[in-house]
């Protein structure tokens, strides 16, 4: 599977006419934090985190995408059990804004790819 690449507004608009995020569901989460502790206790910090995501819709062609997005500054989720619509927007000149139905992520780019394969209920990037 090839991955695509969105660093600017105007490929996250071509993204958001390739893939319309209505009648999907946001499957799963990862919040990969830059932050940390390290093993002698002592914390580093980071103002950006990665986030994985994967969404599966009513649609074909593709069905699902798994979401890198990189730079990620912000993130909301709202307890919505489905979207209706995705919005994009620009936050500053190095940060895009994705909202879908209430939830928001704001990040430097994302890197998207088809996961038609990953479709149903057990599905997961890995073990829970």
């Amino acid at each position: 599977m090839n991955w695509s690449t969105v660093d600017d507004l105007d490929t996250l608009n071509d993204f958001l006419s390739t893939f319309s995020f209505h009648d999907a569901v946001i499957k799963e989460v990862h919040w990969i934090n830059g932050s940390f502790v390290s093993e002698g206790l002592s914390m580093a910090f980071a103002e950006e985190a990665s986030v994985r995501m994967l969404v599966q819709r009513q649609w074909s062609n593709p069905s699902a995408i798994e979401i890198l997005f990189d730079g990620v500054t912000d993130l909301t989720l709202d307890s919505t059990n489905f979207i209706y619509d995705a919005s994009p927007s620009a936050t500053d000149d190095t940060h895009l804004e994705l909202i879908l139905s209430g939830s928001c992520i704001a990040f430097k780019s994302l890197r998207w790819r088809d996961a038609s394969d990953w479709m149903g209920e057990s599905i997961h990037f890995g073990p829970l």
